[in-house]
């Protein structure tokens, strides 16, 4: 399963975020977030397999419903989309061409969720996304540096979950 193989690679991540509410219509609120990942891989990587350091631009939006309930209960929903900023194009042979990008929209998310708000510090959020992963897995011969395999890895989760957030 590749999703566990992904687990299992050791790697190191930044990420740098930058969120704003772009716009508030009465208890509407939009927030936008990009957010730059890069993962470094410690095992060997092949570059023509995959990036090392790989950089995604992760893009969401976020509609926050406030006061439409109660004062602490706001609603959201969500749209996320996840963009490769370096992923090696597919070749025949890696030896006879050159290292090019082949940039593409490598998850799509959407999600609705529930924040209680139990005071000013503490809150608890619950929600269900629906994220469709699309990944590329490319594999070459080491020795010749042809092409063994090429396929998109088309997978679509249903992901629930609770978090509990603080402040100090």
């Amino acid at each position: 399963d590749s999703m566990t193989k992904q687990w299992i690679k050791p790697h190191h991540r930044v990420n740098l975020n930058l969120a704003f509410v772009a716009w508030k219509a009465g208890p509407i609120w939009f927030e936008v977030r990009e957010q730059l990942q890069t993962t470094f891989y410690s095992n060997s990587v092949n570059k023509y397999e995959s990036r090392n350091p790989e950089l995604i631009l992760r893009s969401r939006l976020t509609l926050y419903f406030h006061h439409l309930f109660h004062w602490r209960l706001v609603p959201y929903v969500l749209f996320q989309l996840n963009n490769s900023l370096n992923s090696p194009a597919v070749v025949a042979n890696y030896m006879d061409e050159t290292l090019s990008t082949d940039n593409y929209i490598t998850r799509y998310r959407a999600g609705i969720g529930l924040d209680y708000n139990i005071n000013s510090k503490h809150s608890i959020r619950i929600y269900y996304y629906f994220d469709y992963d699309r990944s590329k897995v490319i594999s070459y011969n080491n020795i010749s540096g042809n092409l063994e395999s090429y396929k998109m890895n088309n997978q679509m989760r249903h992901i629930f979950g609770i978090r509990y957030y603080f402040q100090l």
